[in-house]
């Protein structure tokens, strides 16, 4: 061999880990990090370093940060340049640096928030218990311009916040794209310009909206209302939804007018109102000073919200609700005191108004915290405020407000021996609160089991059990003594009482279920969910053969948990190899998921509920 042509080997040096190069980190080769290295000398490539790996987490997040705050700056200055824009004086937002971002994963500042167990990220705030893969973004929450948000959320999310594949993020066929459900629609990201276009065939001149086309939609509103979960209040009322009312609270009665009606034919105008309705929450921040305007711009921000949770928007529902709590705490909403008001003092003028105002601030009140509630279990991202902070009596009748009958509160459910008094104009109102309050409960300590001891689950198990059951007793007292219309009514509340009944109990039943020592304990308490999932089957049943019953979107929610409870036991029969109560299990899937079935044209957000079910149904 002649040495002369033989090449001089060197030794490689090898560089420090994750100190590569492009190059040789893209083809996986060892890199001695000299520049050049000796890999791109004998490709005959360019050495470069890429240094954005060694940048830490919170670092790479800031950025994040920096890139949706010139996002947002950069949609308000056109917007401010716009020439149809009406003029305003808009605060502005800052986005918090790494450092202002709080341990349990709200923002510090004037929005306080109790470090409780409400304070973790979505899994273990949702009815279903699937880790869930959504990011709880502080930041997100800080920001007031959901529609800039939503754009960094452009892929398909299900029921409990899992991502879903193929078509499963609603009715779409597999051969189409998924619909964004946590974005915003492509129909409704336009401009506020091309919005107000789209609809000028049906607006005046002035962008008015002709008194018939008011009535068509105000009579919706009104007829339907309940299904969202709004109750009689002085304010939404017909002879009171005019001008003296604020205006972004007109424009999502419109947008939920719109919303119900029947045939579908008011649709278009959604885009209107949702654009509509946003102006004004944001045009009008300064002026919630005035309490009267406070509370219609609070009821204007949970119904948006609702609306978005209904089409299965849940990001932005999310967006506006917890908004709208934010804005309930810091204007005291959540800590409302009796009124120093007695039966004399009525023959005031002012007083009468502060009475008629106190009811509606209680319930405006526990109308967010409906939605919060609500779409905190649709998501399963935490909810806006503990039940501890709640200091607000429930719904009053106006004579309770001059009575000072200042009932408990949320807390209350769980002390032995509480009272539960309600009587107001809807009658099962108030129930349907406090039950949607259990439901809430008893999904996140269940979810949360597994990571609690033994002994403290049991004993917050027994809490939650007893308080149920005491519920469950008073409501049932209440029905037998209500007409047939309360009494309906009344059966929508039950089934709330059972799916939190399920909910609670599935920790042991999963638990236990391949544990010889408590195989009477887990059937047991299998019994009781297989009773309580009948039950609450029989009474959709009937309720559906009422032609004139509407049921409330809101159901879909208990509906699905027990479809969860369901799902379980059917499979514990096959293993058993009882197929007779499979069948029966089977029909009261059936009836269940039917009826989402039939609602999802109407509320999107049930077609991703069932549609979750029936992938697990397979």
């Amino acid at each position: 061999m002649d040495h002369s042509t033989q090449e001089v080997r060197k030794p490689v040096v090898q560089g420090r880990r994750g100190y590569a190069c492009t190059f040789c980190r893209r083809r996986k080769f060892k890199c001695d990090g000299r520049t050049p290295c000796r890999s791109c000398i004998k490709g005959k490539q360019t050495c470069s370093y890429d240094n954005t790996s060694h940048r830490t987490p919170t670092q790479l997040l800031q950025d994040r940060i920096d890139e949706l705050q010139n996002k947002i700056d950069s949609i308000e200055s056109s917007r401010k340049n716009s020439p149809r824009s009406p003029p305003s004086v808009r605060q502005q937002r800052s986005v918090p640096s790494q450092n202002q971002f709080a341990a349990n994963g709200y923002i510090e500042g004037t929005y306080v928030f109790s470090p409780n167990e409400y304070s973790r990220a979505g899994s273990s705030r949702s009815l279903f218990f699937s880790p869930s893969n959504v990011p709880y973004m502080a930041d997100y929450i800080a920001s007031d311009s959901s529609s800039s948000c939503s754009s960094s959320y452009d892929f398909p999310f299900g029921i409990d916040g899992n991502c879903l594949s193929g078509n499963m993020a609603g009715s779409t066929p597999p051969s189409r794209s998924p619909p964004t459900v946590w974005g915003t629609p492509a129909s409704e990201a336009g401009s506020p310009q091309l919005v107000e276009s789209q609809a000028s065939h049906i607006l005046g001149s002035d962008g008015s909206i002709p008194a018939p086309l008011v009535e068509k939609i105000l009579f919706n509103f009104l007829t339907h209302r309940f299904r969202c979960g709004l109750q009689h209040i002085d304010r939404l009322q017909e002879q009171n939804l005019n001008a003296q009312r604020h205006p972004a609270l007109l424009s999502a009665a419109y947008l939920l007018g719109c919303f119900f009606c029947p045939d579908g034919t008011l649709a278009t105008l959604e885009p209107l109102f949702v654009e509509r309705t946003r102006r004004a929450l944001e045009d009008a921040i300064n002026l919630t000073q005035d309490f009267s305007y406070a509370t219609d711009y609070l009821l204007a921000g949970g119904m948006l919200a609702l609306y978005y949770y209904c089409k299965g928007r849940l990001l932005e529902g999310y967006h506006r609700a917890i908004s709208a709590v934010r804005f309930a705490v810091n204007h005291g909403f959540h800590t409302i005191k009796p009124l120093s008001i007695d039966a004399l003092s009525m023959q005031n003028p002012t007083h009468v108004v502060a009475v008629y105002g106190q009811k509606d601030k209680v319930c405006a009140w526990w109308f967010t915290f409906f939605v919060d509630r609500w779409g905190s279990l649709l998501t399963g991202l935490p909810c806006g405020i503990a039940d501890g902070d709640i200091k607000t009596p429930w719904p009053q009748t106006v004579d309770s407000v001059i009575d000072h009958i200042h009932t408990n509160s949320v807390s209350s459910l769980y002390l032995p021996g509480s009272d539960i008094p309600d009587r107001v104009s809807s009658p099962y109102y108030g129930y349907a609160l406090k039950a949607l309050a259990l439901l809430d409960r008893a999904s996140v300590k269940a979810s949360s089991a597994h990571t609690v001891s033994p002994e403290a689950w049991a004993a917050e198990h027994a809490v939650i059990q007893n308080a149920l059951a005491y519920f469950a007793e008073s409501v049932e007292d209440i029905r037998e003594t209500s007409n047939a219309e309360a009494g309906t009514a009344l059966s929508f509340v039950h089934i709330v009482v059972y799916a939190a009944t399920c909910a609670l109990h599935m920790p042991y039943i999963r638990q236990w279920a391949h544990d010889d020592n408590h195989t009477s304990q887990r059937n047991h308490l299998r019994s009781i969910c297989r009773e309580a999932a009948s039950t609450a089957a029989a009474i959709l049943h009937n309720v559906r053969e009422l032609t004139m019953t509407i049921i409330p979107v809101w159901q879909g929610l208990p509906l699905a948990a027990l479809c969860e409870y369901l799902l379980q036991e059917r499979d514990d029969l096959i293993d058993e190899l009882d197929f007779t109560e499979q069948t029966e299990v089977e029909k009261q899937l059936d009836e269940m998921m039917g009826w989402m079935h039939d609602m999802r044209s109407t509320f999107p957000v049930l077609g991703m509920q069932v549609d979750k079910l029936e992938a697990k149904r397979r």
